[in-house]
């Protein structure tokens, strides 16, 4: 017999004699190893269609996971107060991997179609997010992903802010969702989303409101008392809670496992531009922001801290405690 083949042979025994008996016999030849653009291309159109096996097959062979993940404790302390376990880091490709990746892909075809024939990049961006997810005053607590709340079209402010960034990102923008928050008690009363580019200035977005503004940051808008008055006249609380604004990197917690920082590394290499944008480390994409934001300062402004943002580790919670055989929601 061929060393290279493999055979399965089948018994199946019933009634008397030889004729009861059926023998079968199959080869399967050793399974053929694509090279890395046609794998690359395998992952693209998995994700597309929505093959998770396949796509993770292609994302296997293309970026290995490499053994023994360290995790800093900060981010590994920040994923356990939010419900994933710290594993979660070092684990092998998973459908929660395809879930960010589909994510991705998705949100890239939905800017560059909204985008198509316009100058104004952030202006198309915004005003799409303003009529296809319409806001509301208080959400169920089920945490949702972008995806999630794109194909429901509503979603409250923070969640408004969030889907403006993700369409921004994978058109080359870097985003951060502010928590508006006062000063005295903590708490935050509204969000909203700064942009950047090292081409394309700084915008200050707050679909919730419908209020856009160019060449603004949340820092600029926070020492312009007229202005202030001018985008939120009817909510002091707004006005004061902008002082204490914290900025918030939206990474998904997928893109702090070294196996999809590999695989995205690997996989732009072979697609170019077809490639979505996932897997960046968080820590790169936070001094990113700084450099960004310190290329335009505005004297006078204050200086908001940045942080990692734990809320994306809310919908991972949530999605494999609801049901942790399903497929991505």
């Amino acid at each position: 017999m061929n060393a290279r083949r493999s055979l399965i042979l089948l018994l199946a025994v019933g009634g008397v004699g030889l004729a009861g008996v059926f023998v079968a016999v199959v080869f399967f030849g050793p399974t053929r190893q694509l090279p890395p653009d046609a794998l690359a291309e395998q992952w693209l159109e998995a994700v597309a269609a929505g093959d998770v096996a396949r796509a993770i097959d292609a994302a296997r062979q293309l970026a290995p996971p490499p053994d023994n993940v360290a995790v800093d404790p900060a981010i590994a302390s920040m994923a356990k107060k939010n419900g994933v376990d710290p594993a979660f880091f070092g684990d092998s490709f998973n459908k929660w991997d395809f879930q960010l990746w589909r994510d991705a892909l998705f949100f890239q075809g939905k800017a560059r179609e909204i985008v198509a024939g316009r100058d104004d990049k952030i202006p198309a961006l915004y005003d799409a997010v303003v009529a296809h997810v319409k806001p509301v005053e208080h959400a169920p607590i089920r945490a949702p992903w972008p995806y999630e709340m794109w194909r429901r079209g509503w979603g409250v402010c923070d969640r408004q802010a969030w889907v403006v960034a993700e369409l921004a990102y994978q058109l080359g923008w870097d985003g951060q969702v502010v928590y508006l928050r006062d000063q005295k008690t903590g708490v935050s009363p509204h969000t909203v989303c700064e942009l950047r580019h090292w081409e394309g200035g700084v915008w200050l977005a707050d679909p919730f409101t419908k209020n856009l503004l160019p060449k603004t940051s949340v820092a600029d808008l926070a020492v312009d008392k007229k202005r202030l008055l001018e985008v939120w006249p009817k909510r002091e609380d707004f006005r004061l809670a902008i002082h204490g604004s914290i900025l918030w990197t939206p990474s998904y917690p997928q893109d702090y496992c070294p196996r999809n920082q590999r695989l995205h590394a690997r996989l732009k290499e072979l697609l170019g531009e077809r490639c979505p944008r996932f897997g960046e480390d968080p820590i790169d994409r936070i001094r990113r922001y700084h450099a960004l934001r310190s290329r335009t300062p505005t004297a006078g402004t204050p200086t908001f801290e940045m942080r990692l943002w734990f809320y994306p580790f809310r919908p991972l919670n949530a999605n494999r405690l609801r049901d942790p055989g399903a497929e991505p929601g």
